[in-house]
């Protein structure tokens, strides 16, 4: 079966890391909370929002995101590519050619919306990007606690940064002040804006994304869709390959089934850290009314395709003819003649 690119120590680093600066983050928020606020509130809001933190980071790399070869039936493991039916006939993604998608690597079927991962050597369901602040990659089983930690981990940098800064200012402000502020204040501040920013960015930009039920790799990349028209080269390349770019985003069912689809149904759900996921991640719902344009456009490319194959057979069948008039033209000119190879059809 597929490995993990990265060894476990060094899949350690990063997680360790981020842990230690979210643990330090709140042993000095709790200290300006308390010694400069004098809030049990603060002190309390900010530690709610740090074990929230911690709790949707873990929680996203030890649930993994999904692989395709823990999905029965999906998990072929042998050479050459299999020539038998997929185990699901009702995917809407393709390759290049119209047949359901295959991974040479992983040896296994390809549902719709999995990819190919380089860093954990494995396929993946629903891919959305591997992230390095996890080592893993973010995928069908734990997207929901990686939004959700991006959302409050965007709330605690900025409060951080606002009780840490604000406290740095007044503090420093104060005639009456006789002593320095400690140094890890500052930090904090400075940290804590910088995370809360960035990830606030990156947060907006997932959202939007869930909104839209599209990944960030469909979200750069073109998703090709099957058609109706034959796999035959050479009727498949005449084709007008449906695409997201072309017809729409087929997996948008509209922004509140789009965020339940992820987020789960109840208010609690996208809330409560706890899985919500619908299925094994190898079929989602699809906009029915954009299939059917789909499949009305697939029909038509079917047709013009079918055309332009008869007038293709048609105009090679006349240059045939032609070719064996003029031969029995120059045969009954000299009786000598004989033995004239035929046409290569290929270049006709």
């Amino acid at each position: 079966m597929p490995s993990f690119g990265c060894s476990e120590i060094i899949s350690a680093v990063p997680r360790l890391a981020v842990s230690a600066l979210l643990t330090w983050s709140i042993f000095v928020a709790d200290i300006v909370a308390l010694n400069y606020y004098r809030s049990f509130a603060l002190c309390f809001l900010v530690t709610f929002l740090y074990l929230y933190c911690m709790a949707t980071y873990n929680l996203t790399w030890i649930r993994g995101p999904g692989f395709v070869y823990n999905v029965p039936g999906f998990y072929i493991g042998r050479e050459p590519l299999p020539t038998d039916v997929p185990p699901i006939s009702d995917a809407v993604t393709a390759k290049h050619d119209g047949r359901m998608r295959f991974c040479s690597k992983c040896k296994c079927w390809k549902p719709d919306r999995a990819h190919h991962c380089s860093s954990c050597k494995a396929c993946v369901l629903r891919m959305d990007h591997h992230c390095p602040w996890y080592a893993i990659c973010i995928g069908f089983r734990n997207h929901k606690n990686f939004i959700q930690f991006l959302v409050v981990v965007t709330l605690y940098g900025g409060l951080c940064a606002l009780l840490s800064g604000y406290a740095v200012y007044a503090l420093a402000m104060d005639p009456t002040n006789k002593h320095v502020f400690p140094l890890s204040w500052m930090f904090l501040a400075i940290i804590g804006g910088i995370f809360g920013v960035s990830v606030g960015f990156f947060a907006a930009y997932t959202v939007y994304n869930l909104l839209n039920n599209q990944t960030t790799i469909e979200a750069l990349e073109s998703v090709r869709y099957r058609s109706q028209v034959s796999s035959n080269p050479e009727f498949y390349r005449f084709a007008e390959l449906p695409t997201s770019r072309t017809v729409g985003n087929l997996f948008d069912i509209g922004y509140k089934n789009n965020w339940r689809e992820t987020m789960g149904t109840r208010l609690c759900d996208w809330f409560v850290p706890w899985d919500t996921c619908r299925g094994n991640g190898t079929s989602f719902p699809v906009d029915t009314s954009l299939l059917q344009v789909l499949k009305q456009r697939s029909a038509a490319d079917q047709q013009r395709v079918n055309l332009m194959h008869e007038q293709w057979q048609h105009q090679r069948n006349l240059v045939k003819a032609d070719r064996q008039s003029i031969m029995s033209a120059a045969a009954e000119q000299d009786p000598f003649i004989h033995n004239v190879p035929e046409a290569n059809p290929s270049i006709m």
